[in-house]
């Protein structure tokens, strides 16, 4: 806990907060807009729940390009702390050891990526509220994809930690985080090429909100089909290699 309190001392008065708020709000904006005035008023569009459908033309942007751009930008920022202030090499100072240092890193960033998904859940809310939809508000449904979006987004968020943690160069760390989510709107966009997202871990948190508007299962149904599987795989790897790569990197120096 008293790591925990450290990361958020060194991030509460940075601009992460201002990228946790606007940039789910941009793509739930536009996926709204798109469902009322082009969908609806323009193609006279007659869904069976006004909520669900605009949900799902948000979902084409927000976990595909969006979600993953921020977490990105996250892992980028918590690291960016450190390599400006050298305080990698402080660490030795504290009786911390390096894994409960970048653990504590890891488990903040998981915090933040839930507070995220809260705040995006509550912006689409608002959304629907402001563009008067008559339709019942599909809660379970909602919150089903919003909590799978964040269990995708676990495996990746591990990933970049060890990316940024590794490259001083916060630049570096944010292009190379943003290159590698454009090719997910294709992948999840394609029937045949779906597959391809198992192995692309930047594809996992669009995966995991999509895949529970698929004619409604439950979340037990896509917990058990091979997201599960794929999804503690990757996170496994990604956590215990970057992890293992970190301790050996600063151990070295």
């Amino acid at each position: 806990m008293t790591l925990l309190k450290i990361e958020w001392l060194k991030t509460r008065k940075t601009n992460i907060w201002w990228l946790i708020l606007l940039l789910p709000l941009l793509p739930i904006t536009y996926g709204v807009l798109i469902y009322v005035k082009i969908m609806t008023e323009t193609n006279h569009y007659l869904s069976t729940n006004d909520s669900l459908t605009a949900w799902g033309m948000t979902s084409f942007f927000y976990p595909t390009i969006f979600f993953p751009v921020l977490s990105g930008l996250l892992a980028a920022n918590v690291c960016k702390v450190e390599h400006e202030g050298n305080n990698w090499s402080k660490i030795l100072t504290y009786p911390i050891s390096w894994k409960q240092f970048y653990l504590s890193k890891f488990l903040w960033l998981t915090i933040l990526l839930g507070l995220t998904q809260v705040i995006a859940f509550l912006e689409f809310a608002i959304a629907r509220w402001v563009s008067n939809f008559d339709s019942a508000f599909p809660w379970l449904i909602m919150i089903e994809s919003i909590i799978l979006g964040w269990f995708g987004a676990l495996p990746l968020i591990a990933l970049q930690l060890a990316i940024s943690a590794h490259w001083g160069n916060y630049t570096k760390s944010v292009v190379f985080s943003v290159l590698l989510a454009l090719p997910v709107f294709l992948i999840v966009g394609s029937k045949k090429a779906y597959w391809i997202g198992y192995f692309y871990p930047w594809s996992l948190p669009a995966m995991g909100m999509t895949k529970i508007m698929e004619k409604n299962p439950s979340i037990a149904d896509v917990l058990l089909n091979p997201f599960l599987l794929v999804n503690i795989g990757w996170l496994l790897l990604s956590l215990m290699g970057g992890l293992y790569y970190f301790i050996k990197q600063k151990s070295d120096h």
